[in-house]
């Protein structure tokens, strides 16, 4: 995948989820199916907060790649394990994953601020692609903010990244659709 094409989906990302969260209110956005599941809130909430940790993973990882002169144009050809790794964390989810401590969300957030902030994030993410464009996407490493242990190449963090954010705007989107979704007057136009 292309530093343009990655660049493409973080700003489809931002677009998603102001179209998803568009005409609801808080009550809304903090509403659960069930006890113990997430609502839209925690859904974006962990986004945020996963994004903000990987990103200075990876503003790391492109300051060392250029830094190293660790130069290359693509096509890159990644490994297995890498691309099976991204498409577990797509949408719809193949299966559920825990989260661990540090990407656990907040019971209850503001939707103007948490859409702000995701706004935000996906063109910080925009931001570092445009620095990465010209490093050679495999070769250049970034350390997992959760485990020192973990690595991924560089074009495949970015689209786990993606991935990861479509997985949980697709499942604030199944809320959304749910039948028992609190529609407001103005909401109920939008759906």
């Amino acid at each position: 995948m292309s530093v343009a094409a990655l660049r493409a989906e973080f700003e489809a990302a931002k677009k998603d989820a102001g179209e998803l969260l568009a005409a609801i209110g808080d009550p809304a956005f903090n509403w659960r199916h069930a006890p113990g599941t997430w609502s839209m809130a925690e859904c974006l909430d962990h986004l945020n907060l996963t994004g903000r940790k990987y990103l200075r993973a990876l503003d790391r990882a492109i300051e060392d790649g250029h830094a190293k002169k660790i130069l290359g144009r693509g096509p890159f050809r990644y490994g297995l394990l890498e691309s099976w790794t991204v498409r577990v964390m797509d949408a719809p989810p193949m299966f559920r994953i825990k989260a661990p401590k540090a990407f656990v969300p907040a019971a209850e957030a503001r939707l103007a601020e948490s859409l702000a902030a995701f706004a935000a994030l996906q063109d910080e993410f925009q931001k570092s692609l445009a620095r990465a464009d010209g490093l050679d996407l495999r070769r250049v490493k970034v350390r997992s903010p959760v485990s020192r242990h973990i690595k991924f190449s560089l074009g495949k963090a970015f689209a786990a990244i993606s991935a990861h954010q479509r997985r949980h705007l697709w499942q604030a989107r199944q809320l959304r659709n749910d039948p028992a979704f609190p529609v407001t007057p103005s909401a109920a136009g939008a759906r």
